[in-house]
């Protein structure tokens, strides 16, 4: 990793010197996404595996896809406009957003562009006249830091262990009061659940 005590101001803050601050019209070709598929499901099925991303992601599965290669995913439109979503994956996108077409240069990861781009907080850049919007030349008006492809790597690791951390710390919370609120329901209609049932309950 960099080790500098020499920084200078870019969008996101200040960066080590030696990173490059690059527009991100120099880096990405982005496209909106197209309407919603027919066979949209809220649930992914055995033959509807495919994630749809709105401009709040993940709005449910379909058997079609609209985009084949790794990309970052951005809401285009709606409240949380400028969300951002790493995509290894086939997918379809909305018209409610915009994902990136094509890389124009082989000096940054699809995943760290997303985490650069989150850093970034495009929502307070979006047209709030109206319905709040994100358009492409927002975006491609803004820049990033770019470390080495090494550090890159590395810092996407580093987050990426983090954000795996929360999401999993939020899956015991959310077990835990589904856990409550089905003990409340049962201690008001049938009284107290037998000591022996709630000492086998783990999390």
């Amino acid at each position: 990793m960099t080790t500098t005590n020499k920084f200078k101001e870019t969008d996101i803050g200040n960066i080590p010197v030696e990173w490059e601050d690059i527009g991100l019209d120099e880096l990405i070709k982005l496209r909106s996404g197209k309407t919603r598929p027919k066979d949209l499901l809220d649930h992914r099925g055995v033959d509807k595996k495919h994630p749809v991303y709105g401009g709040n992601g993940i709005i449910g599965y379909s058997s079609e896809t609209n985009v084949d290669h790794e990309t970052v995913v951005i809401g285009r439109v709606g409240e949380y406009c400028g969300a951002v979503y790493h995509l290894p994956e086939k997918a379809w996108i909305t018209d409610n957003a915009m994902y990136i077409k094509e890389f124009l240069t082989d000096k940054v990861t699809p995943e760290f562009l997303g985490l650069a781009l989150d850093v970034l907080n495009l929502n307070q850049f979006s047209n709030k006249s109206g319905q709040p919007l994100i358009n492409q030349s927002i975006v491609y008006s803004k820049s990033v830091p770019l470390p080495p492809l090494p550090e890159q790597k590395a810092i996407a690791h580093k987050l990426t262990v983090i954000r795996n951390a929360i999401e999993q710390t939020q899956a015991v919370i959310e077990a835990t009061e589904a856990l409550k609120k089905s003990m409340m329901k049962h201690l008001f209609t049938y009284g107290p659940v037998p000591t022996h049932q709630t000492d086998q309950v783990k999390l």
